[in-house]
Protein backbone atom coordinates (compact mmCIF):
# COMPACT_ATOMS: atom_id res chain seq x y z
CA UNK A 1 0.00 0.00 0.00
CA UNK A 2 1.28 3.36 -0.72
CA UNK A 3 0.83 6.62 1.59
CA UNK A 4 0.85 10.15 0.82
CA UNK A 5 1.37 12.06 3.77
CA UNK A 6 1.12 16.04 3.15
CA UNK A 7 2.60 17.84 5.86
CA UNK A 8 0.88 21.55 6.68
CA UNK A 9 -1.26 23.16 4.06
CA UNK A 10 -0.95 26.69 4.92
CA UNK A 11 -3.64 28.86 3.47
CA UNK A 12 -5.15 29.63 -0.22
CA UNK A 13 -1.62 29.36 -1.88
CA UNK A 14 -1.16 25.49 -0.20
CA UNK A 15 -4.69 24.73 -1.05
CA UNK A 16 -4.08 25.80 -4.64
CA UNK A 17 -1.35 23.65 -5.15
CA UNK A 18 -3.11 20.62 -3.62
CA UNK A 19 -6.06 20.96 -5.60
CA UNK A 20 -3.73 21.64 -8.96
CA UNK A 21 -1.21 18.76 -8.29
CA UNK A 22 -2.94 16.10 -5.92
CA UNK A 23 -4.76 14.35 -8.67
CA UNK A 24 -1.48 14.10 -11.02
CA UNK A 25 0.32 12.78 -8.06
CA UNK A 26 -2.02 10.51 -6.73
CA UNK A 27 -1.92 8.81 -10.09
CA UNK A 28 1.51 8.82 -11.38
CA UNK A 29 2.75 7.74 -8.34
CA UNK A 30 0.25 4.92 -7.67
CA UNK A 31 -1.10 6.38 -4.38
CA UNK A 32 -3.94 4.39 -2.39
CA UNK A 33 -4.42 6.42 0.46
CA UNK A 34 -3.60 10.31 1.02
CA UNK A 35 -3.71 12.18 4.19
CA UNK A 36 -3.30 15.88 4.62
CA UNK A 37 -2.51 18.16 7.89
CA UNK A 38 -4.97 20.54 7.39
CA UNK A 39 -4.84 22.57 10.71
CA UNK A 40 -3.69 26.03 8.87
CA UNK A 41 -5.75 25.36 5.74
CA UNK A 42 -7.77 28.23 6.35
CA UNK A 43 -4.57 30.99 6.34
CA UNK A 44 -3.70 29.78 9.61
CA UNK A 45 -6.40 29.77 11.38
CA UNK A 46 -7.70 26.06 11.44
CA UNK A 47 -10.13 24.53 8.59
CA UNK A 48 -13.39 25.01 7.72
CA UNK A 49 -16.06 22.70 6.73
CA UNK A 50 -15.92 23.78 3.01
CA UNK A 51 -12.70 23.61 3.16
CA UNK A 52 -12.53 20.20 4.33
CA UNK A 53 -15.02 19.28 1.50
CA UNK A 54 -13.16 20.80 -1.24
CA UNK A 55 -9.59 18.22 0.07
CA UNK A 56 -12.11 15.38 -0.08
CA UNK A 57 -13.47 16.29 -3.53
CA UNK A 58 -9.70 16.44 -4.70
CA UNK A 59 -8.89 12.86 -3.51
CA UNK A 60 -8.04 13.62 0.14
CA UNK A 61 -8.39 10.41 2.52
CA UNK A 62 -7.75 12.12 5.99
CA UNK A 63 -7.30 14.95 7.11
CA UNK A 64 -5.61 15.84 10.55
CA UNK A 65 -5.55 18.76 12.76
CA UNK A 66 -3.31 19.64 15.51
CA UNK A 67 -1.66 22.51 17.52
CA UNK A 68 2.03 22.39 18.01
Amino acid sequence: MRILLLGDVCGPAGMRIIKSKLSEIIKEKKIDFTIVNGENSAGGYGITGKIYEEMMNWGVDAVTLGNH
